[in-house]
């Protein structure tokens, strides 16, 4: 058979156990849909950075640490998937509304580039006014046709935004309310009608994501100020809870009704039946579940476990594994799955299991430091007991959250009732997160060296 083209959809923020709507609607289109699937963190930079590479963020080191701001994080480690894609002569395709699946944090490699980052600034990025300045400094009051020649169609879109809101005494957000239907709609729609109207050269790899799934859920929502309060004070909102479950679930519909309209086109343009396409999601939302909201520093199965489709190429004889409910698949596993198909090395589906897994987590997601700074011991101390650095393991029938600083388990928990957690359970699943630690120790040397 032809080479396969290769269309990966992250459904950002997407948890398992609401993604019934999107893995029925995408069943009766061919998809496989897997069971088990776990990210190897609970925020996007990490997450991502696992798919690109292959690697947990032990290994890569694109996730947070304590005291360095979330915007100066970068992906440095390679070779990354699109390079090696690149190499096997494919033309790289990014669809991204979330800014941190950018070329400005690592994911490059990248022929063709769409971006619509309207969910969690409403302003101009500081690498758009740096971009602006420049070319304003060379063009003048030319820099609008500059613009209008090079298609930054996106960008002059959201500088009229920002002018009208000014202009007018009206909130950015509520500009952006009127005009395109946000939050409902954060850019999935504008991303199909580019994909029906552009001709993807073959062989391609197209990586999409989206956040109509992600917060804020509805006008005036701010999820992750609340959040914070939550963490820092221990605020509970009950309401909103009730409120932004419903939204959340709203939310999962509609996306699933754009991805039917987007496979459609993809079946007009001849394109469906011979790729592998894979719809993802790169962490969950807790949405006061355990009385915490957002996303990041916990390490909960509502954040952890997330939908995986899978449609195979129509002429590629795969075969698929019955599955095992002890196996797990880590999101590090898609890098040479992908690969796999890629060079026809593959005649199952097994590279995708393990019976032992990890997901990370190394503090408080996007705290920001002037709060540190203005609270009392006592919250002090919470802060310092969240930020460290914490494994979650999946091994058989058990998850354990190991707490690396302290050296012992918080947890360990077992998903069969009638299988209980020994002694013996704990030091076999104790030994393997202490491998986990020193591979990653020695992939460290490696790379530095």
């Amino acid at each position: 058979m032809e080479t396969p083209n290769v269309i990966m959809i992250v459904v950002d923020a997407l948890r398992k156990d609401y993604a019934k709507p999107l893995e029925t609607r995408l069943k009766k289109m061919g998809f496989i849909s897997y069971e088990n699937a776990i990210t190897p963190a609970p925020w996007t930079l990490p997450s991502h950075a696992s798919i690109f590479t292959g690697l947990y963020p032990l290994f890569h080191a694109a996730h947070e640490i304590r005291n360095k701001e979330i915007s100066n994080l970068r992906l440095r480690y390679k070779p990354l998937l699109t390079e090696q894609l690149n190499k096997l002569g494919y033309t790289n395709y990014l669809i991204t509304a979330n800014a941190f699946v950018s070329p400005f944090f690592g994911f490059d490699n990248f022929d063709h580039i769409k971006k619509s980052h309207p969910a969690h600034h409403f302003g101009l990025s500081a690498e758009e006014l740096n971009t602006l300045r420049k070319i304003y400094n060379k063009f003048k009051f030319l820099s609008v046709f500059y613009l209008l020649r090079h298609l930054e169609f996106e960008l002059l879109y959201r500088i009229m935004i920002n002018y009208l809101s000014i202009k007018f005494h009206l909130p950015v957000e509520r500009v952006y309310a009127l005009l395109r239907k946000w939050p409902k709609e954060k850019g999935v729609s504008s991303f199909i009608e580019y994909l029906s109207k552009i001709t993807l050269k073959t062989p391609f790899f197209l990586f999409m994501n989206i956040i109509e799934v992600h917060d804020p859920y509805f006008l005036g929502d701010d999820m992750h100020r609340l959040y914070i309060n939550n963490i820092i004070y221990n605020h509970s909102y009950p309401n909103y809870y009730r409120k932004v479950r419903e939204k959340y679930a709203e939310q999962v519909s509609y996306v699933s009704e754009k991805l039917i309209k987007l496979f459609k086109i993809f079946e007009e343009k001849n394109i469906f039946d011979n790729s592998l396409i894979i719809v993802v999601s790169d962490h969950g939302q807790l949405l006061g579940d355990h009385g915490r909201l957002y996303h990041g520093t916990f390490l909960f199965d509502e954040l952890l476990r997330v939908p995986l489709l899978i449609k195979y190429p129509k002429e590629m004889k795969v075969n698929v594994i019955k599955e095992d409910k002890r196996k797990y698949i880590s999101l590090v596993k898609l890098k040479p799955f992908i690969l796999g198909i890629v060079e026809n090395t593959l005649n199952n589906d097994s590279v995708l299991y393990s019976d032992t897994v990890f997901a990370e987590s190394y503090g408080i997601f996007g705290l920001p430091d002037r709060l540190k700074k203005t609270i009392n011991e006592g919250r002090k101390r919470k802060i310092e007991y969240l930020e460290k650095y914490r494994i979650a393991i999946y091994h058989r029938n058990f998850k354990g959250i190991f707490n690396v600083n302290d050296w012992e388990f918080e947890t360990i928990e077992s998903y069969d009732d009638s299988i209980k957690v020994t002694e013996d359970i704990v030091k076999d699943m104790k030994k393997k997160v202490v491998n986990f630690l020193r591979l990653g120790s020695l992939k460290k040397l490696i790379i530095q060296n």
